[in-house]
């Protein structure tokens, strides 16, 4: 018979395979032809998304993740992922069809989370990029909307820094106001989140949370590490807050837990306390990193889409 592999993340590169961010979705892991998944991934009748690749070169392709799917495959082989777009993408653009494409996820954005991600397209380039995600080398930067903080040094820092220049106008808030904030960001104060990230308790759905870890505690809580994040004020709206993040770490859910932690969370993040929102308020807009194939820097934008402006309107 044909080769059979399980179907998760190591069916396509042998690397540790990333659990899916729903919970509430358990799907036993089935034995498949290797073909017989292709086929499958294939012959899908989803469309190719006309703006799915911000940009390609050489040995990667950098991709606009839209809000509600996984990054990469999970162990329902069925369940639609931005890997299997963008191997559609592939199969559409290439001239050697019947061949499998070379595809890997180097980084990932939670579910939720809308924007940049940038994949491998050849076995060279494929190390390089993971190590600039390792030893961050990456700067990402991330648009997002949050409830106003009503205590805390976070409200502190607002107020001292929030002048007439931030307010938002009703209905007036467009993407050119937004993004012309955000490149003119690094001339803006910035509040520092820090503080440890570990496991906490799971909630009524079964579903994983991280917490700030306070420094006081005498034991050291399994998976506990440092982090650390950069906020910048962009706007402000009678019901919340218009940000810029930089991740300087790469922790699980950081700016999530980062802003649950000085009471500020995110519209639509009901994990941390936030406000329902049919979608995460959460947009990867920037990233900027080593070309693999130059001395020159890589530097990606990309717009959020319509649903994520006037959350709180």
């Amino acid at each position: 018979g044909g080769e059979h592999v399980l179907i998760d993340l190591a069916l396509i590169d042998q690397s540790k395979v990333m659990n899916s961010d729903d919970h509430r979705t358990q799907v036993k892991r089935r034995k498949i032809d290797r073909r017989h998944y292709w086929q499958m991934v294939r012959s899908s009748a989803r469309k190719v998304d006309p703006a799915l690749v911000i940009a390609r070169g050489d040995g990667w392709i950098a991709l606009n993740k839209p809000s509600g799917i996984p990054t990469e495959p999970t162990v329902d082989p069925l369940r639609e992922t931005l890997y299997h777009r963008v191997i559609r993408y592939l199969d559409l653009s290439s001239q050697s069809a019947a061949q499998e494409p070379y595809l890997r996820v180097v980084h990932r954005l939670d579910r939720g989370t809308s924007g940049i991600v940038m994949m491998s397209l050849c076995p060279r380039v494929t190390p390089l990029l993971a190590q600039y995600f390792e030893q961050r080398q990456v700067v990402k930067r991330y648009l997002l909307c949050s409830q106003r903080p009503k205590y805390g040094h976070f409200l502190d820092w607002i107020e001292r820094v929030h002048t007439p220049l931030y307010d938002c106008p009703e209905n007036t808030f467009s993407t050119f106001d937004l993004l012309g904030w955000a490149r003119r960001s690094d001339e803006l104060s910035y509040f520092k989140c820090e503080g440890s990230i570990g496991k906490g308790l799971t909630d009524d759905q079964g579903r994983e949370r991280w917490q700030v870890i306070s420094p006081h505690r005498q034991t050291v809580e399994k998976g506990k590490r440092s982090a650390c994040t950069e906020i910048r004020l962009l706007s402000v709206t009678n019901e919340g807050l218009y940000l810029e993040a930089r991740p300087l770490t790469g922790r699980t859910h950081q700016i999530r837990v980062h802003l649950a932690h000085v009471a500020a969370p995110l519209w639509g993040d009901e994990l941390y306390g936030g406000i329902w929102w049919p979608r995460l308020a959460l947009h990867a807009w920037r990233l900027t990193l080593p070309d693999p194939s130059s001395s020159n820097l890589i530097d990606l934008t990309c717009f959020p889409p319509d649903d994520f402006y006037h959350l709180t309107e």
